[in-house]
């Protein structure tokens, strides 16, 4: 019921709203023309910062917060990995085969 309620809407979202990548590169460029023009960079060098920021991004994940972050950010990514998908989908189904097999031993 809730799933015929909503097809309305997901119609119209899909229809007038942008995929999200689009949102990153347009932001993307606003804060790269913005340093340009407040701070005196040239193209170059904004593309030159953006790239050494990922990496001052990781190691602010492995030394300033821990270990932790930086295994959810990388099983994130490997999470959403097409190989891994199929393998995960595979240990769920043979959980849940599992755990129907358990209860229909336990009912009497």
């Amino acid at each position: 019921m809730l799933a015929q309620a909503v097809k309305p809407l997901v119609r119209l979202v899909d229809r007038y709203l942008p995929d999200p990548y689009i949102f990153v590169l347009i932001l993307t460029l606003i804060v790269m023309a913005a340093a340009m023009a407040v701070e005196g960079h040239g193209p170059v060098a904004v593309i030159r910062m953006w790239g050494d920021g990922f990496w001052d991004l990781l190691a602010f994940c492995v030394i300033g917060t821990g270990s932790t972050t930086f295994a959810f950010f990388n099983l994130a990514i490997i999470a959403a990995l097409l190989v891994v998908v199929p393998l995960v989908n595979r240990l769920i189904a043979a959980e849940r085969a599992g755990q129907h097999l358990r209860r229909s031993r336990a009912a009497p």
